[in-house]
This record gives C-alpha cells, sequence and structure tokens, in this order.
C-alpha cells in the first residue's frame, strides 16, 4: 500500500525511491501474472511443441528495478505466436518432428514431413498467440500502463 507523505526539498530522493520500489513491486507483480497466463494459454492452445521447448525454456527477469521482461527462448515461439504465411520448407528439416509427433518410423517420418512441408508451402502455419493474450488480460486486469 502506498505511503503518504509530504514531499519537499529535502526528502526529494527518499520519496523517488519509495516510489520505484512501489513501482517494481507492482511491475513484478505484473509480470507473473502474465507468465502464469501465457504457460496457462500454451496449455490451452497445446502448444507444448514435441520437446516442451516453448513451455519450459522461458526466461522472467525481474533483476532491474523498473524493467521487467518475459523471453520464450524456443527457436519456433515467434511462429507459434504469430503464425505464418505459406513458405517452402524443406521436408527433411521436419524428419525428427514428425517422428517425434507421431511417433512413426524414420521412413514414415520422411513421407509425413513432405506432406506437412507442402501444407505449410500451401497455408502457412495457424498462429496459436499465448503471450499476446496474457499481456492484454493483465491490461484488463491492471490497467494501461
Amino acid at each position: 500500500m502506498a505511503r503518504q507523505r509530504e514531499i519537499n526539498k529535502d526528502n526529494v530522493r527518499e520519496t523517488r525511491r519509495i516510489l520505484e520500489d512501489e513501482m517494481s513491486d507492482r511491475l513484478n507483480e505484473i509480470i507473473d501474472f502474465i507468465f502464469t497466463e501465457s504457460q496457462q494459454n500454451i496449455v490451452k492452445n497445446n502448444s507444448f511443441g514435441v520437446s516442451g521447448d516453448l513451455f519450459g525454456n522461458v526466461t522472467v527477469d525481474k533483476t532491474k528495478r523498473l524493467t521487467k521482461s518475459i523471453t520464450y527462448n524456443a527457436p519456433y515461439a515467434d511462429f507459434v505466436e504469430y503464425g505464418t504465411i505459406p513458405h517452402n520448407l524443406p521436408p527433411h528439416v521436419l524428419d525428427e518432428w514428425c517422428r517425434m509427433k507421431f511417433g512413426l518410423s524414420a521412413k514414415d517420418a520422411r513421407r509425413v514431413a513432405f506432406l506437412v512441408a507442402r501444407k505449410i508451402a500451401r497455408e502457412g502455419i495457424k498462429e496459436k498467440p499465448f503471450l499476446r493474450p496474457a499481456m492484454n488480460k493483465a491490461i484488463e486486469k491492471y490497467g494501461s500502463l
């Protein structure tokens, strides 16, 4: 809860420190909320990824006083969040993913990888946003900052 005090030239530094501490505490609360919501969205969207990297490879940085961040480190995080336009993808880059995702032999995975690559070339990858909805929910809950 905010402390009430009169500001004068003698206590400006102390007042600034108190305000920054309170703002930092509030930002920590908000960043925790966004992180929790984004993780719940990954579960809801079934966007774990075959390796689980999207869900488990995330950094929440609250070390700086008034700067906080959440970074999803999986190399495909942006593709999940924003989707893609149709684009060509060499099927062999999907071999391992298809093998793990569908429990296929290497030979069968290669065939399925070709089909998946063709679908991506025709339709792109549909977005499954997880972070933006969490941030929007935080704005609804805490107000715009």
